[in-house]
C-alpha cells in the first residue's frame, strides 16, 4: 500500500511518514475475529437488571476462543455514550473454570447474560479481545427502552 501511495501522490518526506504510520498501524492490529455475535432478545426490568439472550457463531476457517466461565460463554457488556464504554459483564468467580470455550469453525453456540443497576440505553457485547485490549467480535448494538 505505501509503494502505490508513494508512487501515485505522494512525494518526498511526507510520504515517507505517512507510509510508516500506515505500516505501524497495519503490523500491530489484530486480525479481526471471525465470532459473529447476533441478539436474541434483550430486556430491561424495573429494578434495572439487562438480560441478554445471544448466539455466536464462528465464521472463520479456523476455530475461535470465546470468552467463558464453567463453560458458558461470559461476555463484557459496554453502553453507548460519546464512546463505546465498559459497564460490567466476565465477571467468573474463583470456584469456576474461567477457561475460554474453543469455537470449532462453522460451530455456534448460545448463551445469556445480565448486569444489573443499568440505566435505557444502547448497548452492544464484547465476545472477544485483541491482544492490544481493544474489541476484536461484538454484538451488533442493541437499544433497551
Amino acid at each position: 500500500m505505501c509503494y502505490l501511495l508513494s508512487m501515485n501522490c505522494c512525494r518526498g518526506f511526507l510520504a515517507s511518514l505517512v507510509c510508516a504510520a500506515l505500516v505501524a498501524c497495519t503490523e500491530s492490529a489484530a486480525p479481526d475475529s471471525g465470532l459473529v455475535t447476533h441478539i436474541e432478545q434483550a430486556s430491561l426490568s424495573l429494578d434495572g437488571s439487562l438480560q441478554v439472550s445471544f448466539t455466536i457463531t464462528n465464521r472463520s476457517s479456523r476455530a475461535e476462543d470465546v470468552p467463558a466461565c464453567d463453560g458458558q460463554a461470559s461476555p463484557n457488556f459496554q453502553r453507548l455514550g460519546s464512546r463505546w464504554e465498559d459497564v460490567g459483564g466476565s465477571l467468573c468467580s474463583t470456584i469456576y473454570s474461567a477457561a475460554p470455550v474453543s469455537l470449532a469453525s462453522g460451530a455456534s453456540m448460545r448463551g445469556s447474560a445480565g448486569i444489573c443497576c443499568v440505566t435505557p440505553g444502547t448497548y452492544r457485547l464484547v465476545v472477544a479481545y485483541a491482544r492490544d485490549g481493544s474489541p476484536s467480535a461484538t454484538s451488533e448494538s442493541f437499544t433497551v427502552p
